[in-house]
């Protein structure tokens, strides 16, 4: 089978096929693959700092639910405190943008910030 990228076709060397392939450094399966590697366990460990941080805020706002709940919060398990949250923060947010949108004209701040900084 013959490369139309490089005349000496060779299973285990990866060459990409642009007008200019000699500016391009051709990449062994073995380079490659250690790459792959690296960038999985590269994203990997950056996920998994993500999931941490998220799970940090999320527990954080649970404490806090429990705090101005005080007794009540008893009354409820910690998942169920954090969907409350959630939809208070959700209807919380969709109030402002309202508020913001009636008073600069249909636009929130978020919106108008951007406006002026791309015309």
């Amino acid at each position: 089978m013959e490369n139309t990228a490089n005349s000496q076709y060779n299973p285990t060397r990866f060459t990409p096929y642009f007008p200019s392939t000699a500016t391009w450094k051709s990449f062994s399966s073995n380079d490659l693959n250690r790459a792959l590697r690296t960038n999985t366990a590269i994203n990997i460990e950056q996920s998994l700092q993500r999931l941490s941080v998220l799970q940090e805020q999320s527990d954080k706002k649970i404490e806090l639910a429990h705090s101005i709940l005080g007794e009540l919060a008893n009354q409820f398990t910690d998942e169920e405190l954090r969907d409350v949250v959630t939809q208070i923060q959700h209807l919380a947010e969709s109030w402002l943008d309202d508020f913001e949108k009636s008073i600069f004209d249909g636009l929130t701040l978020q919106e108008l910030l951007h406006e002026r900084r791309h015309p």
